[in-house]
This record gives structure tokens, C-alpha cells and sequence, in this order.
């Protein structure tokens, strides 16, 4: 059936959400900021349900977004002289949000629209949604709790560039330090880099990114390229060739999301280790380097072999 949860439920639902914000203390929230989450969440989550129903979760722009709703909040609270210590809080919480109902819309989007293409029932589906946020939420908290305490959020190992990233906005902003003349010119250099037919979000990422993680993006890239290039044969047809191509995308990115999902389980379970007292965090500098380097490159070889190999097979 074509059945959906009764609006009753969306209504009482944000209504006692925005209500725990503003009775939660430490927030600093209040009736502006309140009506902040309402409207900016209004506009970008319709955004982000739209844009993804149309292209895709991948094409989600959350980031974007969620720095755009920053500015917004940050400038309104300026505006009334609201900068103080609580009210940088406070609009890291709209932030938070925000970004928050942007991806979880997004992620739902993306689930009625295939629930719909194999003729599910979008009431059970929207109940299942509901469950799948309350359920982690209850866990999240520790969790983070227990990675900041063992390794530290925004240190070394836990270097958060995105979340430096709003926190300089938000200080830069309501502190009146935000240096507007590079901002200006960082967004005529993505006016050219558009120009040249070059995408500027991976350009932008490519700056901001520490190398340690820009690399490995960058060793990404050339393994998806060779893999592409490796798929079918010149004897395949148009469509067959575009089919194999397709296959190794779906099969490189499925691997590739098992890998990231994996290896945010093992920090997760490293961390309760290392605070039991089993695990030691870290290992001989001399030592681990090399180890590291050596992983990782056959890990990128596994990738592209893997993505091909069902390409391969069929062609």
C-alpha cells in the first residue's frame, strides 16, 4: 500500500524535539535559535531529500549545507549582539541539527525511494526509520565519549579537519576574526576551477584535508581510474562496455564501504580496548610506518583486483 505515518506524528514529534533543545540546559538555546532549526531545516532538508531522490546519497551536499547554515546563524546572532561563550554554543547546536536532519534526510529519501521500487509499504518503512535513529542515538554518545577519552577528538589521531573546520567559522564569525578576504578569494578560485571544468568541492577538499588524509583519497582515485580503464574489452559493444564499467563502480564502492565501515569498528573496539588497559595505542615509530605503507598499498591492490574481477569474468 501507499500508506504513510500520519502527519500527527511529524508534528508532535518536532515539536518535542525542539522543545528538548530548549529545555536542555548548557545550550543556550532560544526562540530565535529555535526558529533557526525550524526554517534553515525546513529549506535544506527538502533540499537534500530532493537532491538525493533525483542523483543520489553520494551527491548529498551536507557540508556545504551545514557551513551555510552556520554563517546564517552566526551573522543573525551578531546581528543582536549575541557573542558570547553560550551563544557560540548555541549555534554549534543549530549546526548540529541541521546537519543532523540533513543527512537522516537524505539517508530516508534514498530508502523510500527503493522501498518504493520493490512496492514496500512506506508506513512500516517510516516506522523502521523512526527506530534506526533512537536505537544508535542511545549508543552514540558513549561511543564518542569513549574516543575522545582514549585517542581525542581534534588531536592526532582523531583530527576532525570538518568539525576544526565549523569551529573556526563560528569563533571567526562572532568574534569578528574571520579573515573575509581569503573567503573571497577561495570562492573566486572556485569560480575558475569550475571554469576549467575541474570540480571544485574535491578541489577544496584536497586543500583543507591534512595530507595523511587527502592521499589516501587521492591513491582512491587512481585505483577506481585503472580499474575503469581495465573493465571490458574493446570487442564489447556500447552497452556492454558501459555495463561492465558499471559493475565495477558498484563493486569497487561496495568494498570500498566495507573497508571504511571496518576500520571505524576496529578504532571503536581498539579504543575500549586501550581503555580497559589491554590494548596500548600506538606502536614503535620505525616500526609502524613501514607496517602502515605496506597494509595499505596491498589493500589498494586487493580493491582494484576485486573490482574487476566480476568485470572480468563476464566480458
Amino acid at each position: 500500500t501507499a500508506d504513510d505515518l500520519p502527519m500527527s506524528w511529524v508534528i508532535f514529534g518536532s515539536a518535542a524535539i525542539i522543545l528538548l533543545l530548549w529545555m536542555t540546559p548548557g545550550l543556550g538555546i532560544n526562540i530565535v535559535a529555535v526558529g533557526l532549526v525550524v526554517l534553515l531545516g525546513f529549506f535544506f532538508v527538502t533540499v537534500a531529500s530532493l537532491t538525493v531522490g533525483l542523483v543520489g546519497s553520494s551527491s548529498n551536499p551536507v557540508s556545504g549545507m551545514t557551513i551555510t547554515a552556520l554563517l546564517i546563524t552566526c551573522l543573525i546572532f551578531v546581528f543582536f549582539g549575541w557573542t558570547d561563550k553560550i551563544h557560540m554554543i548555541a549555534a554549534m547546536t543549530v549546526g548540529a541539527v541541521i546537519c543532523i536532519a540533513i543527512c537522516i534526510a537524505g539517508d530516508t529519501s534514498q530508502d523510500l525511494k527503493t522501498g518504493y521500487l520493490l512496492g514496500a509499504t512506506p508506513k512500516y518503512q517510516q516506522l523502521a526509520e523512526i527506530l534506526a535513529i533512537l536505537v544508535p542515538a542511545a549508543a552514540m554518545g558513549g561511543v564518542l565519549y569513549l574516543l575522545h577519552s582514549t585517542y581525542g577528538i581534534g588531536g592526532k589521531e582523531l583530527p576532525a579537519p570538518q568539525a576544526t573546520l565549523m569551529a573556526m567559522v563560528v569563533k571567526g564569525v562572532m568574534s569578528n576574526t574571520l579573515p573575509w578576504t581569503l573567503i573571497v578569494f577561495g570562492m573566486m578560485i572556485a569560480a575558475v576551477v569550475e571554469l576549467m571544468g575541474i570540480g571544485s568541492l574535491p578541489f577544496a577538499i584536497g586543500l583543507y584535508l591534512p595530507v595523511s588524509l587527502s592521499t589516501p583519497i587521492m591513491v582512491g582515485g587512481l585505483v577506481s581510474l585503472a580499474a575503469l580503464k581495465l573493465s571490458g574489452n574493446k570487442k564489447q559493444s556500447t552497452e556492454e562496455h558501459h555495463k561492465a564499467k558499471q559493475e565495477t563502480i558498484d563493486r569497487g564502492v561496495l568494498v570500498a564501504s566495507g573497508l571504511v565501515a571496518g576500520d571505524a569498528l576496529m578504532g571503536i573496539l581498539i579504543a575500549v580496548g586501550a581503555a580497559a588497559g589491554i590494548v596500548k595505542i600506538g606502536v614503535e615509530p620505525h616500526f609502524g610506518s613501514g607496517v602502515g605503507l605496506t597494509v595499505f598499498m596491498l589493500v589498494a591492490v586487493s580493491l582494484g583486483i576485486v573490482a574487476l574481477k566480476k568485470a572480468k569474468k563476464k566480458s
